[in-house]
């Protein structure tokens, strides 16, 4: 992109030095071209600027993929009972938020009256998680 960049200016450059000649020369055709070229430089330029601003952020969309890829591959849950345990952390995690968006949600109990439904609630998804032994 860079080298594209400079091409381009280069040539802006040349255009310039092409119309300072020009003006020492009566053709009325040589100035409509040179007048075409200008056009069409100032539309390349416009257009490289575009490009070079997709392009950075395309980069930075490639980036933030890059180390949510490096996260989820480095930071593998253990799936027991039922649930996500990362590491050496014994407190559970939401599986229904780790397998969506990767989120590592820790579980909260469930208060006595609530136990019905589970032992465990995420305070994100709300979802209900059933007994688990880790008294």
């Amino acid at each position: 992109m860079i080298d594209a960049a400079l091409a381009i200016q280069a040539a802006v450059d040349a255009l310039g030095k092409l119309r300072e000649l020009t003006k020492k020369v009566a053709d009325a055709d040589l100035k409509m071209v040179v007048a075409d070229l200008s056009v069409s430089l100032a539309d390349a330029k416009l257009a490289a600027a575009e490009l070079k601003g997709k392009l950075a952020v395309l980069t930075e969309e490639n980036q933030r993929l890059r180390e949510q890829l490096q996260v989820r591959n480095s930071d593998k849950p253990v799936f027991k009972d039922g649930l996500y345990y990362f590491g050496d952390d014994q407190h559970p995690f939401c599986t229904t938020c780790w397998d969506k968006s990767q989120q590592k949600i820790r579980l909260s109990r469930m208060a006595e009256a609530f136990r019905f439904a589970g032992e465990w609630e995420c305070n994100s998804c709300r979802s209900a998680f059933g007994q688990n032994d880790l008294d």
